[in-house]
């Protein structure tokens, strides 16, 4: 049979109707789903807060380097 955990789990779900089978299909989804979405975070707070370190100011002397850093770091993800 199957040996990967998630195509078991749904499959030990289907066994007892419809409803499990489809809450279990998007826990599933949802998982694979985590942890790229924590990285993301992780990684745009980081591209923040290196920004802000960067001293950046504009006219009026308000310290802008933070939104500077993360427009970077969103360029450089979308661009790879």
């Amino acid at each position: 049979d199957y040996i990967y955990r998630p195509v078991r789990s749904i499959a030990d779900a289907s066994v007892a109707g419809h409803a499990t089978n489809v809450i279990a299909g998007m826990a599933v989804g949802m998982e694979s789903v985590m942890y790229p979405s924590v990285i993301m975070c992780i990684s745009i707070l980081s591209s923040y807060f290196l920004g802000r370190t960067s001293g950046l100011q504009d006219q009026h002397g308000q310290a802008n380097g933070g939104l500077f850093g993360t427009a970077v770091a969103t360029m450089g993800m979308l661009s790879t």
